[in-house]
């Protein structure tokens, strides 16, 4: 009997515990209030986050984000959006594309190797990842170079119809698997 009243006062005790529990508010700053924005804004799966700084002294993260059309997948797409953790605004959002894209082969002006020399000749080092995009409507070379002196990676943006570098930007560190 004095088992079951135990019983009894600890399943009484754990029912009122949840029902008067709160649920936790969502940062609406810094990594989680980014996450959740950029998730608002491009619904869909996050693929992986780079903590990344530029020469204004800026710090920002860099999201990718898959975004499945399950209705028709061949209409499904990868997002790269950058997110400031003090104002979570949402800047330089891009739509990643394979080199192939018809869309990138028909806007673009400048090679794959011309882009890349440029790339080289603004960084030392050595280029570990490509990417290609369409961000408002032009070609955008991305490349990764890493300094094996300064240990660094920096990200170059090559604009895809000029030439013109775009801007360069510190990686600090990756957190998920790129595409």
């Amino acid at each position: 009997m004095r088992f079951k009243i135990i019983m009894l006062v600890v399943a009484i005790f754990s029912v009122n515990h949840f029902a008067v529990a709160k649920e936790p508010e969502v940062p609406t700053t810094g990594f989680a209030g980014c996450a959740t924005k950029v998730l608002a804004k491009y619904p869909g799966y996050l693929l992986s986050v780079e903590a990344e700084g530029n020469n204004k002294g800026e710090f920002f993260y860099e999201f990718d984000v898959f975004m499945k059309d399950r209705s028709n997948p061949k209409n499904s797409k990868e997002m790269e959006v950058e997110c400031s953790p003090k104002t979570v605004e949402l800047t330089d959002a891009e739509e990643e594309v394979n080199i192939t894209d018809e869309r990138f082969k028909k806007l673009s002006k400048i090679s794959r190797n011309q882009a890349e020399k440029i790339a080289s000749g603004n960084i030392a080092g050595k280029i570990v990842d490509r990417e290609y995009a369409i961000e408002d409507g032009k070609p955008v070379y991305e490349f990764d170079i890493y300094n094996g002196k300064t240990k660094k990676e920096i990200e170059i943006e090559i604009d895809g119809i000029t030439g013109k570098v775009l801007e360069q930007e510190f990686e600090y560190f990756e957190v998920g698997v790129d595409s």
